[in-house]
């Protein structure tokens, strides 16, 4: 998930920079150019996993039952409030900064790449279920931290390492 803040981060510096140098057309050109360009590798790879997933029968879930998970609405919450930071940041933070505090395209841009990559490195420090015992949902979900014995402690209740 850290890619996607990464790519972000290059999306808005580079957009920023094509869009004051050559202007708004260009970018639009530039970003439609590169995604068709990565409609080729990612077309490849999509027809390979669904060529090996072909053999398998997977019944269909009812709705139903998706619905009565409890993950499925904290994800669709994480979700909102994702979106709605990414909406702010690109829809109304370029604007006010452009237009209210008199900043040129390209220190906008560089402000906005930078609120992307922190975003970026926080996932990089973040997620610790790589190093951790605990299971990813259980990183993710909360910090598995104990406030009354002061410890960290995994689902099952054992104190795998004390913070660092």
């Amino acid at each position: 998930m850290c890619g996607i803040g990464f790519g972000q981060m290059v999306g808005a510096g580079a957009g920023g920079m094509i869009m004051a140098l050559l202007g708004w057309r260009a970018m639009c050109v530039f970003f439609g150019l590169l995604t068709l360009a990565w409609l080729i590798p990612w077309s490849r790879v999509r027809m390979n996993q669904h060529q090996g997933a072909a053999d398998t029968q997977v019944a269909p879930v009812p709705l139903v039952e998706i619905l009565r998970r409890r993950a499925v609405w904290g994800s669709a919450a994480a979700h909102f409030c994702n979106n709605y930071g990414l909406y702010f940041v690109i829809t109304w933070l370029p604007l006010y900064l452009v237009g209210e505090r008199g900043m040129s395209i390209v220190w906008m841009a560089t402000v906005t790449a930078a609120i992307y990559g922190i975003q970026a490195l926080s996932c990089l420090t973040s997620d610790d279920s790589r190093t951790s015992a605990r299971p990813p949902t259980r990183t993710r979900s909360s910090s598995g931290r104990d406030p009354l014995a002061d410890t960290w402690t995994s689902q099952s209740g054992s104190v795998p390492r004390k913070p660092s």
